[in-house]
């Protein structure tokens, strides 16, 4: 009996290692919640700005285009959130069940949307064009890009059938 004693001592120790690597592992983790404390933390990914998926920051693009009177966020300006949010349209489309097809037409009107924006709003200062001045030059790429909302919604209850977003989302 005395050969299964090393065994035993062995995987007790083992286990005590790994035991170990578990505390220090989720010690870690509950630190890179603290503001500042990790790099990697998910405020270091992503700003506060970004939106959950692809319609939230359509709605937030709405309310930042063609609303004069928005709530802007204060830290940036009305410009940069509005160029963050049509930069990050095709990535969080890519993130949904959209097909290629209509991925690339989505990518395609942000694209579209970004030129526009950029003749018509000067990035120095933060004077905004007229709403519907703005939505007539916007209208062909902007109803692309609202429909493509839709398309998010019934692409997620095609893969997803009767569940609901993890994110609080409501679809339309």
């Amino acid at each position: 009996m005395s050969g299964g004693r090393p065994l035993v001592l062995a995987a007790v120790v083992a286990s005590l290692l790994v035991a170990s690597l578990l505390v220090v592992g989720c010690t870690r983790a509950e630190r890179s919640s603290e503001p500042g404390a990790d790099p990697e933390s998910h405020e270091a990914h992503f700003p506060a700005h970004w939106p959950g998926n692809y319609p939230a920051a359509i709605d937030r693009l709405e309310v930042l285009l063609f609303d004069s009177d928005a709530e802007l966020s204060g830290r940036i300006s009305r410009w940069q959130e509005v160029d963050d949010l049509i930069g990050w349209l095709p990535e969080l489309a890519a993130d949904s069940d959209l097909d290629e097809q209509e991925w690339n037409r989505l990518e395609s009107a942000a694209a579209e949307l970004a030129g526009v924006l950029r003749q018509m709003v000067p990035q120095s200062n933060d004077s905004w064009p007229d709403p519907t001045r703005l939505a007539q030059r916007l209208e062909p790429a902007w109803q692309t890009l609202r429909a493509g909302t839709v398309q998010y919604w019934e692409a997620f209850y095609r893969i997803n059938p009767g569940q609901q977003p993890v994110d609080g989302s409501v679809s339309p």
